[in-house]
């Protein structure tokens, strides 16, 4: 806002700048004093690298120009906004630090802090460049990254505060994919009965003096219990029994093999009949 006057002086004019930090909204006193050269034309500019300066800390701060001639003459320019300028100096890189991290399912979610930096806002980068990891939003600080497959990750994040200074972070995680494994249940197996090889072979039999005992056959003591008379005790096995395959039984022959034993008795009987008659007729 200020035009050097070059009238009576020779190209030696100079402009005085003076920062003064704003704490609290109250302009301090100056800090530091730089000049810069004025041009034959009577207009300034300059390009002020403050991190060379460490008076010049960040913050926030009102230029203040003054005009000189090599003859002594100046003008102090009023502490306003028309002849200063309030600037802020940011030469400090954001401070960003991996906390931590979270895993659900194939989604891994970093957990980062940032420091209070003068030069905000701030933005955020990441390089999502890995075809098997998808970032959900590549100029957020904290996104999901959605794994794929299973394999060690790394991306870069880079915080760029207002002035131009960045921090670079990387982030590193190592996602293992579930594996699924699918086993097929063997068919049960039939039962398998062995016969030994010699079923009987500790089996003794004994002989005994006892009537053997038939199922459903009352003995004669049980007949004359309940008042019965015993008719027939052929149910006893290894005895003549009353019916047998065939029918009825006589010693131990079935009953029509005795047929022809009765004709052959019957004939038998008249022949000797009819030889006494005839002896009776000759005599």
């Amino acid at each position: 806002g200020l035009r050097h006057d070059n009238a009576g002086s020779d190209d030696a004019g100079r402009i005085r700048l003076s920062f003064r930090p704003i704490v609290e909204d109250n302009v301090q006193g100056p800090v530091k004093t730089l000049f810069v050269e004025v041009g034959n034309d009577g207009n300034w500019s300059t390009v002020i690298d403050t991190s060379a300066y460490p008076e010049l800390t960040d913050g926030n701060y009102r230029v203040v120009a003054r005009a000189n001639d090599n003859t002594g003459n100046s003008y102090a320019a009023s502490n306003t906004a028309q002849d200063s300028e309030d600037v802020i100096i940011d030469n400090t890189a954001p401070d960003v630090d991996l906390v931590s991290f979270t895993i659900l399912g194939n989604i891994i979610t970093p957990i980062f802090t940032v420091g209070v930096d003068t030069g905000t806002p701030l933005t955020y980068s990441w390089n999502g460049g890995n075809p098997n990891v998808t970032i959900t939003d590549l100029s957020e600080l904290m996104p999901n990254f959605i794994a794929a497959l299973s394999g060690s990750y790394s991306f870069d994040l880079t915080v760029t505060d207002a002035a131009g200074n960045s921090t670079t972070k990387t982030f590193s995680f190592v996602y293992s994919a579930p594996i699924f494994s699918f086993s097929q249940t063997p068919s049960p197996q039939q039962p398998q009965i062995q016969q030994p090889a010699n079923l009987f072979s500790d089996v003794a039999f004994v002989p005994t003096d006892d009537e053997p005992e038939v199922l459903g056959a009352e003995t004669n003591n049980e007949r004359a219990a309940t008042g019965v008379e015993d008719e027939d005790t052929s149910d006893i096995l290894g005895t003549t029994s009353a019916v047998g395959e065939g029918g009825h039984k006589i010693f131990g022959i079935d009953w029509y093999w005795f047929m022809p034993i009765l004709l052959a008795m019957i004939g038998g009987f008249w022949w000797m009949i009819a030889a006494f008659r005839r002896r009776d007729q000759e005599a």
